[in-house]
C-alpha cells in the first residue's frame, strides 16, 4: 500500500504549515489558552474565511 501524501495533500500541508507558523506562534497559543474562551476567535475566523478548512471534508462533486 502507498501511504505517501498526494501532491494535493502535500500542498495543503505546506499551506497549513505556513499559515500556522505565521498566525499561531507558541506565544499566541499561550495567550489564547489563558483567556476565558481558551482560543483566539480571530484566528478561527481567519481559518474559516481565508483557509476554508471547515469545508475540507466536503467533496466538490
Amino acid at each position: 500500500m502507498n501511504f505517501s501524501f498526494s501532491e494535493e495533500q502535500q500542498m495543503i500541508r505546506a499551506t497549513a504549515e505556513a499559515f500556522l507558523a505565521e498566525k499561531s506562534t507558541s506565544a499566541a497559543v499561550r495567550r489564547a489558552m489563558v483567556t476565558e474562551r481558551g482560543y483566539d476567535p480571530q484566528l478561527w475566523q481567519s481559518i474559516c474565511e481565508d483557509m476554508y478548512w471547515q469545508a475540507m471534508t466536503i467533496p466538490e462533486a
